[in-house]
């Protein structure tokens, strides 16, 4: 596999199938509004693999494709 490969991320988006209408009244969105609270957030851990790269590098970042295999929220 070779050398072991450290990443580091503090942004990521999910594309929601089943559950997004829930989750979108969870977080009580409203557009070009506030985040939500602490209380209203969902906690999440995504598993799944980087199949690609996804756009350039724009010298601080860049984003890769993740082929979602489970998603955990408590």
């Amino acid at each position: 596999m070779g050398d072991p490969i450290i990443i580091k991320s503090d942004f990521a988006i999910l594309d929601v199938k089943k559950g997004r209408k829930a989750l979108f009244r969870r977080l009580n969105y409203t557009p070009n509004g506030p985040r939500a609270n602490e209380d209203r957030r969902v906690s999440v851990v995504i598993v799944g693999y980087i199949v690609g790269a996804h756009g350039g590098d724009d010298g601080v970042s860049r984003e890769f494709e993740v082929e979602v295999t489970e998603v955990r929220h408590g």
